[in-house]
């Protein structure tokens, strides 16, 4: 049976990192049958869900998983313990029931002098000089799942953004649906400063900023349905009572009526009747890590290219139906000619496959039309992701947008995942294709090879995020967009498979120039 730890990270250069350096060599020198596999999460407030559920793919197959946050330690007796009992109950398994707090001196202290309690740490008694804080219960820390759950559940919520609440779902969701064990024990947690994102303490003009907002309303319905609906709590002691579920289940939705006059003041989604079903947090929870996509076409042009372009479009948006598959939440064409009668017929193409067609009403060149649509998406996009494309290209083979959303998801330095198109151009003929580049360029992983040459505009899907980046002007804006995301050495762009095409250029009569 393979087991393996399973750790939520982000780099700090500081007092974070030295944290974790002191735990992972205890865990590693205690734990040596157990690879430590760490999952980064760098963009935007930490997602620890989305940090351990990478981790979770990473480690590849195994087991059992032992999660534990990067500033924790145990009795090895109790992490073995609770591993032997998973194993054998097929049950997840905390392997604590206290937390405590050691102070800020204390951890200083133990990390500077690197001192080491020895696989049992030291008598309780000893511990209580170092300790400052102790909660009674945690349900965090040191978990260990059986694989069969995990995959059932598909991992931690990653709707939680920032800190908080994603502990509790994983109670609710894990007591109400599977059952649990515990170990009797401490876990012991070394100080840090506390982290932006950590609920009433980062508050933004004296509301919860969204995001606390969003994971404290999202972990109530949790902690509503485990109630509610399973009749279970998670305090520690005997089983609630009918009044004690009652009251609780009162005084969440009570708060919840609060938080929802800030959410409505910060423009979030109303959430005030939806009270689901842990199974239907799960569903959620699972579409939410699969990611959604938008997918958008841009079109234009001058006016009389329009004839020829339109056959293009209507060839291209047949093919895209038809061969791209995957979580598509939105399809837009995106309109730069800025002509009535054009928009009608775009219209009238469109309509059938889903699209809507929107743009600006004047007609603007590329570059414009590039810095219009790159605004209009920041704006509207629905999706987590999105798959542009231009209305010349039609697809050669089906397209999964699913598994180029596994490749981004698990690596944010990759920018761009695009499909390698054919050698349209004289120039491209000559040399074999279009990446013009000596092989070494190219780095090849398994699915797709990555580069940090250009970022292109040929069919491709990227977070949707990049289109913070905003647009440049003048002459060859794509150009200009790649050198200026590549000045960070972190980024990478990427095409899909192992170099075989995906999409045929069909735009003889081009659009325009100054790419």
């Amino acid at each position: 049976m393979r087991t393996v730890i399973l750790v939520p990270r982000r780099d700090d250069g500081g007092e974070r990192d030295q944290l974790w350096a002191w735990c992972r060599r205890r865990w590693e020198q205690y734990h040596p049958d157990y690879p430590v596999v760490e999952g980064h999460h760098t963009v935007g407030p930490f997602n620890r869900s989305a940090a351990l559920n990478r981790a979770a793919r990473a480690a590849g197959a195994w087991d059992q998983a032992i999660v534990i946050d990067s500033d924790v330690f145990l009795r090895v007796s109790q992490v073995e313990a609770a591993v032997a009992l998973a194993a054998k109950s097929g049950r997840v398994t905390w392997a604590h029931r206290r937390w405590r707090g050691i102070s800020q001196d204390w951890t200083r202290r133990l990390v500077k002098d690197r001192r080491d309690f020895g696989p049992e740490v030291v008598d309780r008694t000893d511990m209580d000089v170092l300790v400052e804080r102790t909660n009674p219960i945690s349900w965090s820390c040191c978990i260990v799942f059986p694989r069969a759950v995990w995959d059932d559940m598909g991992g931690f919520d990653e709707r939680f953004s920032g800190w908080g609440y994603e502990d509790m779902a994983v109670q609710s969701v894990v007591a109400g649906l599977y059952g649990h064990e515990r170990i009797e024990g401490d876990v012991y947690h070394l100080w840090h400063p506390r982290s932006l994102g950590s609920g009433r303490a980062d508050k933004d003009h004296g509301d919860y900023t969204a995001a606390a907002l969003t994971n404290a309303r999202l972990g109530r319905r949790y902690m509503v349905a485990l109630r509610r609906d399973h009749g279970l709590h998670d305090r520690p002691g005997l089983p609630a009572s009918d009044e004690e579920r009652e009251r609780d289940i009162a005084n969440l939705v009570r708060d919840d009526a609060q938080l929802a006059l800030q959410a409505e003041r910060a423009g979030l989604p109303d959430w005030s009747d939806y009270w689901p079903t842990l199974p239907e947090l799960l569903e959620g929870a699972k579409a939410a890590a699969a990611g959604s996509v938008t997918v958008v076409v841009h079109s234009g042009g001058k006016p009389e290219s329009w004839p020829a372009r339109r056959e293009y479009l209507a060839a291209s948006i047949e093919s895209l139906a038809a061969q791209v598959s995957g979580p598509i939440v939105q399809r837009v064409v995106y309109d730069c000619w800025g002509d009535a009668a054009v928009r009608a017929q775009l219209e009238a193409m469109a309509k059938p496959y889903g699209f809507y067609v929107v743009g600006p009403a004047a007609p603007v060149d590329f570059t414009e039309g590039m810095k219009a649509m790159w605004g209009y998406l920041r704006k509207r996009a629905k999706g987590d992701y999105v798959f542009q494309t231009e209305d010349d290209f039609v697809y050669e083979r089906p397209v999964d947008l699913r598994q180029l959303i596994a490749a981004l998801a698990d690596d944010e330095g990759l920018a761009q995942m695009a499909l390698l198109r054919d050698a349209c151009y004289p120039d491209e003929r000559e040399t074999g294709g279009i990446l013009g580049w000596p092989m070494p360029a190219f780095t090849f992983r398994e699915g797709w090879f990555e580069h940090r040459q250009f970022f292109t505009l040929n069919p491709s899907l990227f977070r949707s995020s990049l289109t913070r980046h905003p647009w440049p002007g003048g002459r060859h804006s794509e150009t200009t967009f790649g050198r200026q995301l590549f000045n960070d050495k972190r980024v990478r762009a990427a095409f899909w498979g192992a170099g075989e095409e995906w999409v045929r250029h069909i735009g003889v009569v081009r659009a325009g120039e100054g790419y």
